[in-house]
């Protein structure tokens, strides 16, 4: 456990990347706030992105919707998120698409006809 730890803090970008991919899925829910803070401020984006694929937590991905490096990954993932948990999708521009894709057809219709 404390390995990992420190290991997610190495000054070595590559060592952070292969601490965030080592975690199980226990392992990444027990230090979420360090999954957090590397999607959040890390400078190598390979972090972020590994980071990102370990989280499962849609309310710490929503705040990093506007993330212009990110923001597009970030959806993606909480889009894939919410469709095998059921979740509803945080209402922001980023999402609509694919609220709009996992909208039923008239709804679907209804929505383009008001554009």
């Amino acid at each position: 456990f404390f390995k990992g730890r420190d290991r997610l803090n190495d000054p070595d970008p590559r060592v952070r990347r292969e601490a965030v991919a080592s975690l199980d899925t226990a392992g990444a829910r027990a230090r979420r706030d360090d999954l957090a803070r590397l999607l959040e401020d890390d400078p190598d984006r390979a972090v972020r992105l590994a980071a990102l694929e370990r989280l499962d937590a849609i309310d710490v991905l929503a705040r990093l919707l506007d993330d212009t490096a990110i923001g597009d990954a970030v959806a993606r993932r909480i889009e894939t998120l919410a469709r095998a948990s059921g979740a509803a999708l945080p209402a922001h521009p980023r999402l609509a698409t694919g609220r709009l894709a996992a909208a039923p057809e008239a709804e679907r219709a209804a929505a383009i006809g008001a554009i």
